[in-house]
């Protein structure tokens, strides 16, 4: 797995954190979520979006993808 966080961590710091299970990959995904989505909405409407997420992360429904993107946002208000 590539760093999907070059922006907080570097490299090496990434792949020695995961070689010792340091991160949490439901938080990661997540997180990269919320960034992707937060940089697609500013070319987009939301339902592509939302339509671009769900091909990105097929696992998850409609709904889940919604409610990761909205407990951020709330987060941050």
């Amino acid at each position: 797995m590539t760093n999907p966080i070059p922006e907080l961590i570097p490299d090496s710091v990434f792949t020695e954190l995961k070689q010792k299970h340091f991160l949490h990959e439901t938080a990661l995904r997540d997180y990269c979520m919320r960034r992707d989505y937060k940089a697609m909405r500013k070319t987009n409407r939301k339902p592509v979006v939302m339509d671009l997420l769900q091909l990105q992360y097929p696992y998850l429904s409609i709904d889940s993808i919604r409610k990761i993107v909205n407990s951020e946002l709330k987060q941050d208000t």
